[in-house]
């Protein structure tokens, strides 16, 4: 999952210098330009997926929490950003809010193999 940049050209700097990170793998400047990129668009639904997924392999699992909050709504029906917040409280420990936020992916994308990871996980 790649994340959604807009184009200006400071994004498409901060997209070729997060390409670069993640070929070196260097996780560290990837987790500091996710987090540029998600400040100056805290609304990208994928951006905030990738960055809590960055977050969650760092181990940052309540901060992948946070980031994901705002995209746990009712209203908010994105299947990335719900399968990432279920693999976080997997994580956590977390295994029936885990359980329930699977559910709620495979609801809306019945083919989607990391809410059955997930929810099998968790049950």
């Amino acid at each position: 999952m790649k994340p959604t940049f807009k184009t200006s050209a400071i994004d498409k700097a901060i997209e070729k210098a997060l390409n670069e990170a993640e070929a070196n793998g260097d996780t560290e400047e990837v987790l500091a330009l996710l987090g540029q990129s998600h400040s100056r668009a805290p609304e990208d639904v994928q951006l905030a997926a990738r960055y809590a997924y960055a977050l969650r392999q760092d181990e940052q699992i309540q901060k992948a929490i946070d980031v994901l909050r705002p995209f746990s709504s009712e209203n908010e029906k994105n299947v990335d950003a719900i399968t990432e917040n279920a693999m976080a409280h997997l994580s956590l420990g977390d295994y029936e809010e885990a359980e329930r936020l699977a559910q709620d992916v495979i609801a809306l994308d019945e083919k989607n193999a990391r809410a059955y990871l997930a929810l099998g996980t968790a049950q």
